[in-house]
């Protein structure tokens, strides 16, 4: 009672603008509330959990190997249940069979001919060759040779090589390839190729015959 009679005491204007602010406390208090719902106090929550006891799994069984046999003859062994006798299978030693050799009624002669075919001479004239020495002249090259280094050789500043050919010069002036000797690059191979295809020499004679020639020949390439 003596509250109210305090308040009604106060002047009329200033009792209105506390009542005001009393107001605008309240309701800031309000929307502060409600912009902020995680403040209300937090609750913890404790479960109660139950741990089993960690196992160790035994070890693996040991790996079980055959122990080696000391006697390596096959044996069968058939057991019983009433007295456990066991046979035994060895192997025996048997004597082999003699091979006799045979006989020919006269030792002189035999039913059996061998007959060795000579080469007749025609056959030998066409598989023999003749060296240069042997020949009644040099054989001549009748054609012009264009084959020339490899770009990949003449990009190295090499302008000339000597490269040594194994040849045959046939009857007719034919050139046959038989191998190369020593080639400083294998690009020189195809080259060797081509001076064998362009080459045409005059027939090769002894004793005024066409033989076939065979000699290592040597020809300078150029860039």
């Amino acid at each position: 009672m003596m509250n109210l009679l305090l308040f009604k005491s106060f002047p009329k204007p200033v009792f209105n603008t506390l009542v005001s602010v009393g107001m605008l406390v309240i309701i800031v208090l309000v929307l502060q509330m409600k912009r902020n719902p995680n403040n209300a106090p937090e609750t913890l929550m404790m479960r109660e959990v139950d741990i089993a006891p960690l196992t160790i799994p035994p070890p693996p069984p040991p790996s079980t190997q055959p122990s080696p046999t000391q006697n390596n003859t096959p044996q069968l062994v058939l057991a019983t249940n009433s007295s456990g006798a066991s046979l035994k299978v060895s192997t025996m030693d048997v004597p082999l069979p003699m091979i006799i050799a045979p006989q020919i009624s006269d030792p002189n002669q035999s039913n059996l001919q061998v007959e060795f075919n000579a080469p007749t001479t025609d056959t030998i004239a066409e598989i023999q060759t003749f060296g240069l020495e042997q020949l009644d002249q040099y054989p001549r090259l009748l054609t012009q040779i264009t084959a020339r280094l490899p770009s990949e050789i003449a990009a190295k500043k090499i302008k000339k090589l000597k490269i040594t050919l194994h040849i045959i010069i046939h009857e007719n002036g034919r050139v046959e390839l038989k191998g190369t000797k020593d080639l400083p690059y294998p690009q020189l191979v195809s080259v060797a190729e081509k001076i064998v295809r362009q080459a045409r020499f005059t027939s090769p004679t002894r004793h005024g015959e066409k033989v076939k020639a065979e000699f290592y020949w040597p020809v300078n390439v150029k860039a």
